[in-house]
């Protein structure tokens, strides 16, 4: 890269981000979300002359951060995550010895420039969709993924198809990892009616499907113990849900020749927040694993 677009390496970037509350931190985080793209930029006031002049500072160009730590959402989101895992002690690995790594490395580096050289107007004018399975890849996650696919393109189909591969995989990961607890609620809310195996459920029934489970935070969410006749719980309850446009009302139950009416939910009510929030996750992500 040019000293006009250099490439960025941040290393633990954890402490940048830390709280994410300081200015500096969020000054840092307007330049990288900017930069995702070309044409990024971001305003900045120059001193010439004695006068203050704003002027936009290019901010596209390669990024890599290195953390142990999530990113902040809207950082993330613009990403390729590549989660690292700690190594346990029965584990054996290679020690790592920065000099034998440069000349690992350095040689592979040479010949991919070499090749970008000589392949660059096709690299440059291949888009990623024009002859490629782009599904199960969000718009940004296709804008991330689309320069390094467009290399692995030039290199040929077969590296083509890994590259594929890769993002897809990558890219279902990272999603499932990072669900939103609003996401998160509605899939609890969904696995809630199979288990029951009804199409409708009183409120506090789903709050107590809710409360049981151990892999969410619902039982601090819903605490019974501060909330004897359940009515903060729903109220709670129903104020999350409607950020998905799902409202709770008045349900006809059926128990025998017994009917009754309860405020309550069905799945028609959670239809359409099903449909649109929840992933919807590839077939077997193991067959997606690069190599595979």
């Amino acid at each position: 890269m040019t000293a006009a677009n250099p490439t960025i390496l941040l290393d633990e970037v954890d402490a940048v981000f830390a709280g994410d509350k300081s200015e500096s931190a969020q000054v840092i985080r307007g330049v990288l979300n900017s930069g995702n793209r070309r044409g990024g930029s971001v305003p900045r006031v120059q001193t010439a002359g004695g006068q203050r002049i704003v002027e936009r500072f290019n901010t596209f160009g390669p990024k890599a951060l290195a953390g142990i730590r999530s990113l902040p959402e809207t950082l993330a989101d613009r990403s390729i995550e590549i989660r690292m895992r700690r190594k346990t002690k029965d584990e054996k690995v290679e020690a790592f010895r920065i000099r034998r790594a440069q000349q690992e490395v350095w040689p592979i580096r040479d010949d991919l420039h070499r090749s970008l050289l000589a392949n660059r107007d096709a690299v440059l004018a291949w888009r990623l969709g024009d002859d490629a399975d782009i599904s199960g890849l969000s718009d940004r996650q296709i804008e991330g993924w689309e320069p390094l696919v467009a290399i692995a393109g030039a290199a040929g189909r077969d590296w083509l198809r890994e590259a594929l591969k890769a993002a897809r995989w990558l890219s279902e990961a990272a999603r499932e990892r990072e669900t939103p607890e609003g996401a998160l609620l509605l899939m609890h809310c969904r696995d809630a009616f199979d288990e029951a195996g009804t199409d409708r459920l009183t409120t506090s029934q789903l709050l107590m499907s809710l409360r049981a489970r151990d892999d969410g935070p619902w039982s601090v969410q819903f605490d019974e113990n501060w909330d004897a006749d359940g009515s903060k719980s729903a109220y709670k309850l129903a104020a999350l849900l409607r950020e998905y446009e799902v409202r709770p009302s008045k349900v006809q139950f059926r128990n025998g020749d017994q009917k009754w009416r309860a405020q309550g939910y069905t799945r028609a009510h959670f239809a359409d927040a099903w449909r649109r929030w929840l992933p919807q996750l590839t077939s077997g992500l193991s067959e997606l694993r690069p190599g595979a």
